[in-house]
């Protein structure tokens, strides 16, 4: 027992090997300054530069973003995997600089450089029939962009469903945001419509068939082996919990990878949840198993031993007939007796046997995951608790970061505590 509850601790100290998060630069407003004491005063068709250098890089053009919509104009707003449209003055000088320095021209929301999200020039019609220089954006959510999306959601009264207005602007790549008259672009992370299309595929594919497998068959039920059994098992707790992890993770990575179009990386979280409630599930089964398999041995031994009683018994009775000597014949009868009561012995043993036990017997989902041998204990409650409690954060960290959740070291070791201890407390279970 010491050898599982240290392989599963062991199990928590795995190397965090998921990328660590990228460093999200916060940017204030660009505040332009005179270029020096020899430039000609009320010259307005100059542009005027940042005189402040950032490691040494070259002057920032200050233009202006004047407008910012969806590509496609029917839509009101945007969401993760659309293009948006950025109007501004003077974008061939941004782009001019842009190249000089070597650097690309980033999207920022809410003064946020969302790293990854690199603007394109491109050409569209204007009001005049003429075309008219652009920048487009894809609004994308990946492994690149994700430090940034989560700095943002993180900053702002951010919502799932529904729409969320944002700032928005566009500025050199490391260097700061330009000014922007755009202040109410609209923003959700899906339409309401295609989150309720996703999360009833989730549903229908993963939950629902593992709860119509449960009702329906043993899958998740404690392992049967004595006898022929008239009733259902009662649900394992062990097996309920890896079900659980392995169908919240897979449906969670789907999920994620419907919205970025991208799947995500299975991070140091996932495999640890995964582990600790594999491990554990394996470990209570076997203990489980190895428990019916010593009672159905020990039935087999006690049904063997009546066999064998019952034919010698009827032996005895036939030498009683044939036999004419008296104190043979009290010899037979004696041993006939003898027999008799250790066979009515065997066979209360094997109806005792037979019984079903009302622990082996499922009377409800919640009392038996919830139950041994001596009814409601507090180590399955505990178990059962965190198990809520992380699988209810761990949905909502989903549905708000669009990202596989990082849980602290100290919750993962606490969920293994509570699986050794559940593992500790079937050892006198197995004994009862």
């Amino acid at each position: 027992m010491k050898s599982i509850i240290i392989i599963t601790l062991c199990f928590l100290t795995l190397h965090i090997y998921a990328q660590t998060d990228s460093s999200i630069v916060n940017v204030s407003k660009l505040k332009p300054e005179l270029e020096g004491n020899d430039q000609k005063k009320g010259d307005d068709n100059k542009l005027k530069a940042d005189t402040s250098k950032k490691g040494g890089n070259e002057k920032v053009f200050n233009t202006i973003v004047l407008k910012a919509y969806n590509i496609n104009r029917d839509n009101d707003f945007s969401v993760y995997g659309d293009e948006i449209i950025i109007e501004m003055d003077s974008l061939n000088k941004l782009n001019e600089f842009s190249g000089r320095v070597n650097k690309q021209i980033h999207l920022f929301i809410n003064g946020i450089e969302m790293k990854g999200i690199v603007g394109k020039t491109t050409m569209i019609p204007d009001d005049k029939g003429g075309f008219k220089e652009v920048l487009l954006f894809i609004l994308k959510r990946n492994e690149l962009t994700n430090p940034a999306w989560k700095d943002l959601i993180g900053r702002n009264n951010f919502k799932l469903i529904g729409i969320n207005t944002f700032k928005l602007s566009v500025g050199i790549e490391g260097e700061q945001e330009q000014r922007t008259v755009v202040t109410g672009f609209r923003f959700s992370t899906m339409r309401s419509s295609q989150f309720w299309i996703m999360i009833t595929f989730i549903a229908g594919v993963f939950w629902l068939p593992l709860i119509i497998l449960a009702r329906r068959s043993s899958i998740l039920c404690e392992p049967q082996i004595t006898g022929e059994q008239k009733y259902k098992a009662p649900y394992s707790l062990a097996l309920t919990q890896m079900a659980f992890w392995y169908v919240l993770i897979m449906s969670s990575t789907v999920f994620i990878y419907m919205i970025n179009k991208e799947a995500p990386v299975l991070n140091k979280t996932a495999l640890v949840l995964m582990g600790i409630s594999t491990i554990t599930g394996v470990v209570a089964n076997s203990m489980n198993t190895n428990k019916k398999v010593e009672e159905r041995n020990k039935l087999l031994q006690i049904q063997n031993e009546k066999e064998v009683l019952e034919l010698r018994l009827n032996e005895l009775e036939l030498n009683l007939n044939s036999q004419n000597t008296l104190e043979y014949a009290e010899k037979l009868k004696k041993e006939i007796l003898d027999g008799k009561d250790r066979l009515k012995e065997l066979k209360l043993l094997i109806s005792e046997a037979e019984i079903v036990n009302p622990i082996d017997r499922h009377k409800s989902f919640i009392k038996d995951i919830l139950s041994d041998s001596n009814g409601v204990s507090l180590h399955r409650f505990q178990i059962v608790g965190w198990t809520v409690a992380l699988g209810v954060v761990y949905i909502i960290m989903v549905l708000k970061n669009i990202v596989l959740p990082e849980f602290d070291d100290t919750l993962l070791a606490l969920m293994g505590i509570s699986s050794g201890a559940y593992l500790g407390f079937k050892i006198p279970e197995q004994k009862a």
